[in-house]
């Protein structure tokens, strides 16, 4: 399922990322790679999250959030 759907307090296992190259090289630098762990902190009703992935806190956008799928 895509990240966006998640529920605040959902602990999840990042699967796959989708976009283009630039989209996927950016969302490893930021610490978003499959097989990762990240717990949802909140989430928008547009879809857009706050996540921790370790120690680091993060915001996606609602069209970022999208392209991240995640499972339990």
């Amino acid at each position: 399922m895509p990240l966006a759907k998640a529920r605040a307090g959902d602990r999840l296992c990042i699967v796959s990322l989708r976009g283009n190259h630039h989209t996927i090289e950016h969302f490893h630098k930021m610490g978003f790679c499959p097989g990762t762990e990240v717990q949802v902190i909140s989430r928008s009703l547009s879809g857009s999250v706050v996540v921790t992935i370790g120690d680091t806190r993060l915001g996606l956008g609602a069209r970022m959030s999208q392209q991240v799928m995640v499972k339990v």
